[in-house]
């Protein structure tokens, strides 16, 4: 008789140590989970980070080249009113002579 409580006293000892094991298992899946979400929350921040500092450098590159074509335009501008002038002179240079 002792034995059999024994065998069932060790069965169930089985039973509640294999219980913890899986208690145990899934606690350590869901603490990796878990740093692996935290992982991935920081790594689409730190992304989110590159893709806002890159929009502003985006940004501050197209004022730049707007900046950049009124500059062109003024200066052409500037050239064809000079090649104006020039022509003109050279028109009236050549009719005094």
């Amino acid at each position: 008789m002792r034995r059999q409580l024994d065998g069932s006293a060790l069965s169930q000892e089985n039973r509640r140590l294999q219980r913890d094991l899986s208690h145990a298992r899934q606690q350590l899946e869901g603490s990796a989970a878990a740093e692996n979400l935290q992982a991935a929350r920081l790594e689409i921040y730190v992304r989110g980070e590159k893709v806002a500092e890159l929009e502003r450098l985006l940004a501050k590159a197209n004022d730049r080249r707007v900046q950049l074509h009124r500059v062109h335009e003024r200066t052409v501008d500037k050239l064809d009113a000079a090649n104006r002038t020039v022509q003109e002179l050279r028109r009236v240079l050549g009719s005094l002579q």
